[in-house]
């Protein structure tokens, strides 16, 4: 069959496998490799410079780090008390040009959240035949629904996520530190 996009999606969506790495990936795996200390690094500087700069403002609870020497830090994640103030929180700094993510970005789901992985939520496979639900080999009864981890939904409700890049400046990092206690009122 070939690739029509005019012709609604057949089958809904399930995520792909494919672990198989070509060797043009890898030559640029192996040669990224090379520089990951150096842009782990930078990353660590600038997020420890942001966070020195608004770990002082009460109403935000920044995330706990339980291993700060494993942190790649690619995103500053922080926590607002409650969903509303998380909320007014992201689009005041969205305003202030700071881009930022929350648990629904705009009404986008997070496909990293589980509430939205419906393949699961569903019990489907790749496949009718041969999903981990109907195997001959699994005897359970597993029920999803996405209320089931109400406190994971509540922290994820309150967090707003910044991304953070190795092409960031000193002048970048301040920009996001002015537009946080900017809107934190501080």
């Amino acid at each position: 069959m070939y690739w029509d996009m005019n012709v609604e999606n057949r089958h809904p969506p399930f995520p792909g496998e494919n672990y198989r790495l070509s060797e043009i990936n890898a030559a640029l795996a192996l040669a990224q490799s090379r520089r990951i200390d150096t842009l782990v690094s930078k990353l660590r500087h600038i997020k420890s410079t942001i966070t020195a700069s608004i770990c002082d403002l009460p109403q935000i609870r920044l995330q706990a780090i339980p291993d700060p020497q494993g942190d790649v830090s690619y995103s500053l994640v922080f926590y607002l008390p409650t969903v509303e103030q998380a909320q007014q929180f992201s689009k005041k700094l969205a305003r202030e040009g700071i881009p930022n993510g929350t648990i629904d970005n705009n009404g986008f789901a997070d496909r990293h959240i589980y509430k939205n992985w419906t393949y699961v939520m569903e019990k489907r496979g790749a496949s009718e035949r041969d999903t981990p639900w109907n195997c001959q080999s699994y005897k359970g009864n597993a029920q999803y629904s996405p209320d089931m981890c109400p406190n994971t939904l509540d922290w994820l409700s309150r967090a707003i996520a910044i991304g953070l890049h190795q092409h960031m400046t000193e002048q970048d990092c301040d920009d996001v530190i002015k537009a946080i206690r900017k809107t934190a009122g501080a």
